[in-house]
């Protein structure tokens, strides 16, 4: 099943201007190659930790990686934080193998609209707060 929902845009004057902060101090620092990703990850990092979530990570000599494995309404969920609006190959090979690693959904974290397919709901960054 593939969903799209309407643009979804802070509601708040607060909210708004975080956001244009946020993206106003990411294009100043130009080119962040390789480390874009980890900047992403930082800032989800950051606002997981200030709601009080742990946070836990997942990685395999493989190659298999996930950004944040954490409970979301009491299941164990994947969050993944993209940089760009690639493709979370290690979240979809957790999904694929239910029976070894018994996790069953996955929020992506990227700047995409809301969507959904299949047990995988893409969300903003700005929304991660409502996580709970």
């Amino acid at each position: 099943m593939y969903s799209i929902a309407k643009k979804v845009t802070p509601k708040s004057a607060e909210s708004r201007n975080s956001v244009k902060k946020c993206r106003k101090l990411l294009e100043s620092c130009g080119d962040l190659g390789m480390h874009k990703g980890a900047v992403y990850e930082n800032i989800i990092a950051d606002a997981f930790s200030k709601r009080g979530r742990s946070l836990f990570y997942f990685h395999k000599d493989s190659g298999l990686e996930i950004d944040f494995i954490t409970p979301i309404d009491a299941e164990v969920t994947l969050v993944e934080a993209k940089a760009t609006n690639g493709n979370a190959k290690s979240a979809n090979t957790v999904l694929k193998n239910k029976d070894r690693y018994g996790v069953n959904r996955c929020i992506k974290l990227s700047s995409n609209n809301v969507g959904q397919v299949g047990e995988k709901l893409t969300l903003p960054y700005y929304m991660v707060f409502l996580l709970k």
